[in-house]
C-alpha cells in the first residue's frame, strides 16, 4: 500500500524544543503533525491534477489521512484508501502509476475471468469507440450493463420485461446490446462489442479489446511530493503549534 508517514523526531532542533516546552510539546507535535498531513494531501491532488487528465473526485478524494497524531503517537500516516463500496479501490489502480510496471485485475475484469470469457492473462482494455464521461471516463452505467447481459448468458433480451425494452429503445446507450467474441466471422478481434439498433439496422463498435497485461511508466510522484511537503512544512507547524500552545497553557 502507498503511503508515507511524519514523525517529529525528524526535526533538527527538537530536543531544545522539547525541554523548553516540557508536556505542552506533546500538544504542539500533534498539531503540527496533523496540519503536515492535511498540507500532503493538498499537495497530493495538486500533483494528481498535474500528471493526470481530468482525475475524478474521487481519484483526488482517494489520498486521506489514514492516521491522526494523538499525545501517545506523535506521528501520522497518508495514503490511499484501499476500500470501495463499488468499482476498484484508487489505491489498487493508483499503485501503477506510483511505481511502473503491470497492475492486479479490476473488478470488471475479475467478473469477465469468473464468466470464463476473458482469455486466461489477458486484460480488458477500454477503446476509442467506448462510451465516455466528462472526466474521459467509461461511465459506470456501462460496465453495469455489460456485466449484467453477460451474466444473464449473453442475452439479456429474454430477462427483460417489454416496459424496460420500451424505455431502453428511447435511449441509444441503454438499448446497446454487448456480446462477447470475434465479428465477421472472426475477421475482427476478440473483445467486447457494442451493437447500437437503428430503425433500419444496425451497427458494431468494440468497447473493450482483449490485450496481454497493460506496462505503466512512473508518472505519479507520490513519495516525492509527500516527503518534499513534509520538509518544507513541518518544522514552521513545528513552531507555530509551538507558540500557540504555549500561549493557551495553564501555569
Amino acid at each position: 500500500m502507498d503511503q508515507v508517514s511524519a514523525q517529529v523526531k525528524s526535526l533538527p532542533m527538537i530536543e531544545q524544543l522539547e525541554a523548553k516546552a516540557g508536556k505542552q510539546f506533546v500538544f504542539a507535535a500533534r498539531a503540527a503533525l496533523n496540519m503536515v498531513a492535511q498540507n500532503i494531501v493538498v499537495a497530493q491532488q495538486a500533483e494528481m491534477r498535474d500528471a493526470f487528465d481530468r482525475p475524478t473526485p474521487y481519484t483526488l478524494n482517494s489520498v486521506s489521512v489514514l492516521q491522526r497524531a494523538t499525545s501517545s503517537s506523535p506521528s501520522v500516516v497518508v495514503g490511499f484508501r484501499q476500500f470501495a463500496f463499488k468499482g476498484t479501490a484508487a489505491g489498487t489502480y493508483l499503485q501503477p502509476q506510483v511505481a511502473g510496471g503491470s497492475r492486479g485485475y479490476t473488478r470488471f475484469e475479475q467478473m469477465l475471468a469468473l464468466s470464463g470469457v476473458l482469455p486466461n492473462g489477458d486484460y480488458a482494455t477500454p477503446t476509442n469507440a467506448n462510451v465516455r464521461d466528462a472526466y474521459g471516463n467509461v461511465p459506470r452505467g456501462v460496465y453495469s450493463s455489460i456485466a449484467s447481459q453477460i451474466r444473464a448468458s449473453r442475452d439479456s433480451a429474454q430477462n427483460e420485461t417489454a416496459r424496460s425494452k420500451k424505455r431502453k429503445s428511447r435511449d441509444p446507450v441503454k438499448g446497446v446490446r454487448y456480446f462477447v467474441g470475434k465479428p465477421a466471422g472472426g475477421r475482427f478481434a476478440l473483445g467486447i462489442w457494442a451493437r447500437y439498433m437503428f430503425g433500419h439496422g444496425s451497427t458494431i463498435r468494440p468497447v473493450f479489446a482483449f490485450s496481454a497485461t497493460p506496462h505503466y511508466e512512473e508518472r505519479y510522484p507520490f513519495y516525492d511530493v509527500a516527503e518534499q511537503t513534509v520538509d518544507g512544512t513541518l518544522e514552521p507547524a513545528m513552531q507555530r503549534a509551538f507558540l500557540m500552545a504555549l500561549a493557551t497553557a495553564r501555569w
